[in-house]
């Protein structure tokens, strides 16, 4: 009876974060509206030569930056107008210190994308899944979450061997990512990654959950689809990006061919492989040591 109630309670605190964080993005979504809206009219008003009186509120009581003090906070109006547009053109320090700003979810839009070029000349897309989503080692929210928009041209194994055992945390995948693939992104992407917390599944058949700091990450199954298929489940939430209705979970090569890539999540039901996205995009499952595309994620 008592186990019983400890994972009765423990479905109830999951759910009231949920409700905790849903709450807060709705207040952030209608503030953003209200005073957007605001500020459209008093460009309105300004191409007209006509005063547009500003509620006293609006300077404390949004997180919404007015034009008038984006030049006091570093901020160009053009950058404010065009960073959504135009993040290429913006360098990762750029984006660092505005995600330090207060307000910087609105120069920032899930789906926004940035391309990077690897060290050893290979170019990849990054691509905005989430704001506001994980959570540092230090028990901050990241700021912004990315996720690869394609595959990496190499395809690697989760482990050397056909086993799930020890999970994400003791997976050849993690150490591939962390380190060797680390090492391959630019100086200043690396200076702008912040580490997070996943908790994963151990693996083995086994229940229980152990939570890895991890600099790059690939993504669970319940954070990409929402739910569980094959793995044990509650790894996690579900981004933002993978809400949206119609959005594609398959993934290419450079080459531009369609194939299956890994997430991170051990089989819930199987020693012996890790979920992963098939080539159509759908919830599937594969042996461990089977070589299948990588696209990792980071947060800064």
């Amino acid at each position: 009876m008592n186990e019983l109630l400890v994972k009765l309670n423990e479905v109830l605190e999951k759910y009231q974060e949920e409700a905790r964080y849903l709450r807060s993005e709705n207040k952030e979504l209608k503030d953003h509206i209200k005073h957007q809206e605001m500020a459209r009219k008093s460009m309105e008003m300004a191409q007209n030569n006509k005063p547009f009186e500003v509620p006293a509120d609006f300077f404390t009581g949004c997180p919404f930056t007015p034009f008038s003090m984006l030049h006091p906070m570093g901020i160009t109006v053009e950058e404010q107008i065009d960073c959504r547009h135009n993040l290429n053109g913006m360098s990762w320090s750029r984006i660092k210190y505005l995600c330090g700003r207060t307000g910087y979810s609105q120069f920032f839009s899930v789906g926004d994308t940035k391309d990077i070029i690897l060290k050893n000349g290979e170019q990849i897309t990054m691509r905005i899944i989430g704001i506001r989503h994980d959570t540092t080692h230090d028990g901050r929210k990241a700021a912004l979450t990315w996720e690869m928009v394609d595959f990496m041209k190499d395809r690697h194994a989760m482990n050397k061997s056909c086993t799930n055992e020890g999970g994400w945390a003791s997976s050849e995948m993690r150490r591939y990512l962390n380190e060797d693939v680390f090492a391959l992104l630019p100086d200043e992407v690396q200076d702008v990654i912040c580490p997070v917390i996943k908790t994963t599944s151990c693996g083995g058949n086994k229940t229980g959950k152990v939570s890895t700091v991890d600099k790059l990450f690939l993504l669970s199954e319940h954070e990409r689809y929402g739910r569980k298929f094959y793995s044990a489940g509650d790894e996690g939430r579900w981004y933002q990006w993978y809400r949206r209705e119609g959005v594609s979970y398959a993934k290419k090569y450079p080459n531009g061919d369609s194939g299956w890539g890994w997430m991170r999540s051990p089989l819930g039901s199987y020693s012996t492989g890790f979920c992963a996205v098939a080539g159509d995009g759908n919830a599937n499952s594969s042996s461990a040591s089977n070589s299948r595309g990588v696209a990792f994620g980071f947060c800064m």
